[in-house]
């Protein structure tokens, strides 16, 4: 008598998302999502609050805050349906090094472009004034640029748009 004596690895619930959802659904979701996030960018920058702070508290209004009550409906997850999972601090030590490594590069090649095509002054004078001007703002524009966006682009983007044209397409 010849018995597999191993037990079958437990499948996780399907995710509600990408088993019940279809493609026109989830792309609704994310332009309504990203939309949501532009549009209340728009209106708090238009308070008065300075724009990195704007588009910080924009998107997490618009995309994040969604998205985090969606997840807590009923089958539904972060990880599953949204792709978002903790990472390891050997990852975010690398990708700090690697962000590090890129800024000489980077200023090289933005020092080049700015020979080759001057921005127009007036562009430069609204990006001058909306720099962060103290402490604080400075705290909220990394937060911002560091955090807050990479966090709703790998959502709306990794998480949710290259699944469906992966789905679609192979």
């Amino acid at each position: 008598m010849n018995h597999d004596m191993t037990k079958p690895t437990p499948q996780p619930p399907a995710s509600v998302i990408w088993s019940t959802w279809n493609g026109a659904r989830i792309l609704a979701l994310v332009i309504a999502l990203q939309s949501a996030g532009f549009i209340l960018q728009g209106i708090i920058f238009g308070t008065g609050l300075p724009m990195f702070p704007a588009v910080g508290l924009g998107t997490v209004l618009g995309i994040l805050v969604p998205i985090f009550f969606l997840s807590r409906q009923p089958g539904m997850s972060l990880a599953r349906d949204f792709g978002l999972v903790a990472i390891s601090g050997k990852t975010i030590a690398l990708s700090a090094a690697m962000a590090l490594a890129s800024l000489m590069p980077m200023s090289l090649l933005g020092s080049l472009s700015l020979q080759i095509q001057t921005p127009d002054p007036e562009w430069v004078q609204y990006m001058t004034d909306n720099l962060p001007g103290n402490g604080v703002e400075l705290v909220l524009a990394l937060l911002t640029v560091c955090i807050i966006a990479p966090l709703a682009e790998e959502i709306v983007f990794r998480g949710m748009l290259y699944r469906l044209v992966r789905r679609t397409w192979g």
